[in-house]
């Protein structure tokens, strides 16, 4: 699992959000390494795709699934919505599913993998 931690120094809510996700981890008994990514200019944010500080990806998708289609890249605190209300991080809930779907997603057999072969091959059976 490929986890990315992207912020911004001076971001008022990137320590407590990335204590949160080290929580959620050792809860769920996950272990990896997190890269921890610092944004230092509106080029470097554009360039990663950065949505604000703190961000969160897993295996390349942020965390936030509302995030896929937004283009608003910049050097700007992010905002979340978590049990109706705008805050600074990432709730605990919203880093828990992301991780668990990732690990679904790992699991899932797919259409490369060897044993499907036998179905997709027209010569099967």
């Amino acid at each position: 699992m490929h986890i990315e931690f992207l912020y911004f120094r001076g971001c008022p809510n990137h320590e407590a959000a990335r204590k949160l996700l080290f929580e959620v981890l050792r809860e769920n008994r996950i272990k990896t390494t997190l890269h921890n990514i610092r944004i230092d200019s509106r080029d470097e944010a554009v360039a990663k795709r950065f949505l604000g500080s703190p961000t969160i990806r897993i295996n390349g998708r942020d965390i936030d699934p509302s995030a896929e289609h937004r283009a608003d890249f910049g050097m700007q605190c992010r905002v979340y919505l978590a049990g109706g209300k705008y805050t600074g991080m990432p709730s605990k809930e919203m880093i828990r599913s992301a991780l668990q779907k990732a690990l679904a997603d790992s699991a899932a057999p797919t259409a490369n993998a060897p044993n499907m072969e036998r179905f997709t091959s027209p010569i099967c059976c």
